[in-house]
């Protein structure tokens, strides 16, 4: 027999989490558009899709019928206290249908070396301070012709930036 503790509320604060963790905003910036959150200024300044990333000492390349997303994106902390590290944006790219990918390690590792990234993995963001990130994620080619792809960046809200 399985015990437990269940606290009034509980399943309708987890179930609003999940919703909030689910949620992908309708409005869809481009390159041009410069975000303003409570936290932050967000920006993406290129987006662009290779088979190769990196350089002479260090290079991914993408599997076969795939092809590498890069964005290359900044936030600014435009708030009065510095942010923690795990608190800062991430990004996911979101296909047309709603599939979250995630961020290809060695193909951002790769993208981080032929940009000037100025991400710290550990530090926390300075109020006034702007970081560049760059990330990459692998999809196929195939399904990233079709269009209507975007980029989620999860900050303290979040925010959509169309891919093609």
């Amino acid at each position: 027999m399985m015990g437990g503790l269940f606290v009034a509320g509980t399943a309708v604060a987890i179930d609003e989490m999940a919703a909030e963790e689910a949620y992908i905003p309708e409005e869809v910036y481009t390159l041009e558009d410069v975000i303003t959150t409570d936290q932050y200024e967000i920006a993406v300044q290129e987006i662009a899709s290779t088979g190769v990333l990196g350089g002479e000492y260090y290079k991914e390349t993408a599997a076969d019928g795939g092809v590498f997303v890069a964005v290359i994106w900044s936030y600014k902390n435009i708030s009065n206290a510095p942010i923690n590290s795990f608190s800062t944006p991430s990004v996911q790219l979101l296909s047309p249908d709603g599939t979250r990918y995630d961020v290809a390690m060695g193909a951002s590792s790769a993208l981080a070396m032929q940009v000037d990234v100025t991400e710290k993995a550990f530090s926390d963001l300075s109020p006034g301070i702007t970081v560049k990130s760059a990330d990459a994620f692998e999809v196929s080619k195939e399904l990233l012709d079709v269009g209507g792809w975007s980029i989620l960046i999860d900050a303290d809200s979040k925010v959509r930036y169309g891919v093609n």
